[in-house]
């Protein structure tokens, strides 16, 4: 079966979209990937067996991302176009969207050509734009412009409409955790027609030996604390940086890693200032998984600070089980399907939600080796036994042969 893959984003890289295809091309399929070009990348790849088309990316046409006629229909006619010329030129089996701004385009791809369409929800995306756009406040004319994308453009009662549309006409939905599944059964959407693929880490991550040499030797004696993902408002980084400044009174040599990048970099940089923290606060910038999970691994504490609402309850991060795989103990917010998962594996430690004290508190309890250790272990074991790849991927793959792909 030949599937095409949608991606409104750039590619490389994608952990989630990537072990996707990797999956189904081990699975016997061809796997075409469509995504934007950021300039400068070649039109056409192949990156590890999967054909990747890159759509230019025209700042210029877009407003807020997207053109505006998008923005009044949810079809975007460059990505249309561009799809059904691959698909005249190389014919497929099936629509794999990620992500809830190009499904309407795709459905509208999938019922001209009778082709079925899966929506792959990594997010939920009305809640994510509640609560994780907000305007920035370094220049005037920018939060006036920000304000207006997320009181009409980002809308979020529209984008409601928009999500309740994508799953009940997509052919089959697939989530990243249980809590999204039941959220949708409550939409009214069959059971049946949803299937969940979490984000977790394979399982030679947790079986890996670790050398004996630590990486990073200029972090030799520093107690590190990491964060791995975006900067955004909703990642709760304010709290760790707080916390941080409070647990150095008893931890001197700590030495916080926050790797990752977002609108928020700014103003965290800010509060490290202002908290005396330079020094004992390292900014990454972006780097690559290789290099992230090798910074992870000679981490002693990783932490999940994310705020607590509706987006959060309602999906599951990479990072909990790269934490997990590495057997590092996990310090994190009670979002729903994390404290399920960290209580239900004993991997880690939940603090209140935007409790610097109690974060604190937690990050210096981990100075206990032997504590550290036994959390740590559990994690990687249930990586090893439960929580991985292998067992996720296989759920992708029985969905490609299920009976919604017979004719195709």
């Amino acid at each position: 079966m030949h599937i095409y893959m949608i991606l409104d984003h750039f590619f490389p890289p994608d952990i989630r979209v990537e072990k996707e295809a990797r999956s189904l091309l081990a699975g016997g399929h061809a796997v075409t990937l469509m995504c934007r070009n950021r300039g400068g990348q070649p039109a056409s790849e192949d990156v590890g067996g999967i054909r990747v088309l890159r759509i230019p990316y025209r700042s210029l046409r877009y407003f807020g991302g997207y053109t505006l006629s998008y923005q009044l229909s949810f079809v975007d006619r460059i990505w249309k176009k561009a799809v059904e010329k691959a698909l005249d030129e190389r014919p497929g089996c099936a629509l794999h969207v990620h992500d809830l701004p190009m499904v309407k385009t795709c459905l509208s791809i999938g019922k001209k050509r009778r082709m079925p369409v899966i929506f792959d929800m990594h997010e939920n995306w009305p809640e994510e734009l509640a609560f994780g756009r907000k305007p920035r406040e370094d220049n005037p004319f920018v939060r006036a412009r920000d304000l207006f994308r997320n009181f009409v453009l980002y809308n979020r009662r529209r984008y409601i409409r928009l999500e309740k549309e994508a799953v009940r006409n997509s052919d089959h939905v697939v989530v990243v955790v249980d809590e999204q599944k039941d959220r949708l059964i409550t939409l009214g959407i069959d059971p049946s027609k949803i299937t969940v693929v979490m984000n977790t880490s394979p399982r030679e991550t947790a079986l890996m030996e670790h050398p004996e040499k630590p990486d990073f030797p200029e972090w030799s004696g520093r107690f590190l604390v990491a964060y791995a993902g975006g900067f955004q408002s909703l990642r709760g980084l304010d709290t760790l940086i707080r916390a941080a400044a409070l647990a150095r009174k008893q931890i001197p040599n700590i030495l916080l890693v926050l790797m990752g990048q977002g609108d928020q970099e700014a103003f965290l940089i800010r509060e490290c200032k202002s908290l005396d923290l330079e020094g004992h606060v390292v900014f990454t910038g972006w780097i690559s998984l290789e290099e992230m999970m090798l910074r992870l691994r000679r981490s002693d504490v990783c932490v999940i600070p994310h705020r607590v609402n509706r987006h959060t309850n309602t999906t599951i991060p990479h990072k909990l089980f790269q934490y997990m795989a590495l057997g590092k103990p996990v310090i994190a917010t009670p979002a729903a399907p994390i404290k399920r998962i960290v209580e239900e594996t004993a991997c880690g430690i939940i603090v209140p939600d935007g409790s610097a004290e109690e974060m604190a508190k937690a990050i210096v309890s981990l100075t206990d080796r032997r504590l550290s250790a036994r959390i740590g272990e559990s994690g990687r074991k249930a990586v090893e036994t439960r929580y991985h790849w292998e067992g996720d991927s296989q759920r992708l793959i029985e969905l490609y042969r299920s009976p919604i792909f017979a004719e195709n």
